[in-house]
């Protein structure tokens, strides 16, 4: 089985998280409900948002709210009895995209720091509620971002679109910072947000407190297995998609800013078309999701702290497509 070597890892988060057990999970509570969006938020919402043009708040143009854990199709079936792969990652899944089936997991129930893939929800949530060409001021405070940047500074002008390829793309926790306010005014209400869109999708092995997947003890935390699904409706989401699987971008706002993305995948393995990476130190290690799609057939891998995600996550997308036909017998 081909295993493509990895490149040398780069972090996105630095000089985060000291070494320790992963905290628990907070219990779950009145934001558990199914109401898609709390009511706080929900009235934050519109026109007026601090540092944010009055079309922001228009209606999403593209959303996957609708029954979006709903399977597309059958299962794929295992057509070769192949061994599935040791790996090094502490959690790991394999989710068919159709629908929705684990074909492969590895203590993937265990909620655990995601570090930037967290922004996957994050970029999610804002094409959701936002407008894509809606021009945003930047305000930023300096005590909320570091490690991997946009490279915005206070008064820039980008509009959101440009925005959501910094946030995914070089992993902008100054990217994640302006969205979360602009949407919601206060990065503690868009965390917020973020917890009922979880649960909306039925998903509770996760709790979130940021929008960017930076911090050490008060840290987001969630299993691989929901990230692999929310990343099954993410990518359902054509916008979504169409930034998760796009290389490099120029931003041009008040100034231009050249872009490349960071996944390794997208340039190392055919058929790659996303998703995020992400690095949170000896706390949450070297993240991944990946999304590769061969014959029509979309296939997620979901690595936490792991040794070589690059290396891993081929040889769970090579195993995975080997071992699963999608045809009707």
């Amino acid at each position: 089985m081909a295993c493509v070597a990895a490149p040398p890892q780069h972090g996105d988060e630095a000089d985060v998280n000291a070494a320790g057990a992963t905290p628990a999970l907070p219990s779950a509570s009145a934001s558990a409900s199914l109401e898609p969006y709390p009511a706080e938020a929900k009235s934050a919402i519109g026109p007026g948002w601090p540092g944010v043009a009055p079309e922001l708040g228009a209606p999403a143009r593209s959303t996957s709210v609708a029954a979006p854990l709903q399977p597309a199709g059958a299962p794929p079936r295992r057509v070769r009895d192949l061994a599935p792969p040791a790996i090094g990652a502490q959690a790991a899944v394999v989710i068919d995209g159709r629908s929705g089936a684990v074909l492969f997991e590895k203590d993937a129930h265990t909620p655990r720091p995601p570090a930037s893939t967290t922004k996957i929800l994050t970029a999610l949530l804002a094409l959701e509620r936002g407008d894509l060409d809606a021009e945003i001021e930047v305000r930023l405070d300096d005590r909320r971002y570091w490690g991997s940047v946009m490279g915005l500074v206070n008064g820039d002008r980008f509009t959101l679109r440009d925005l959501l390829y910094g946030l995914m793309l070089p992993s902008g926790n100054d990217a994640a910072y302006v969205i979360a306010t602009a949407i919601t005014g206060s990065e503690a209400a868009f965390a917020e947000l973020m917890n009922q869109r979880m649960r909306a999708l039925g998903l509770t092995e996760n709790h979130f407190v940021n929008a960017s997947g930076l911090g050490r003890e008060q840290s987001n935390l969630v299993s691989a297995h929901d990230l692999g699904q929310l990343a099954r409706v993410a990518m359902a989401n054509p916008d979504f998609a169409r930034i998760a699987s796009t290389r490099s971008w120029v931003a041009r706002g008040s100034r231009v800013i050249p872009m490349t993305n960071g996944n390794p995948l997208l340039f190392h393995y055919p058929g790659a078309d996303g998703v995020k990476i992400g690095w949170g130190g000896r706390w949450a290690g070297h993240t991944l999701v990946g999304s590769a799609t061969r014959n029509g057939q979309r296939v997620f891998v979901v690595l936490l702290d792991t040794p070589d995600r690059l290396g891993e996550s081929v040889t769970l997308l090579n195993w995975a497509f080997a071992s699963f036909s999608w045809e009707e017998p």
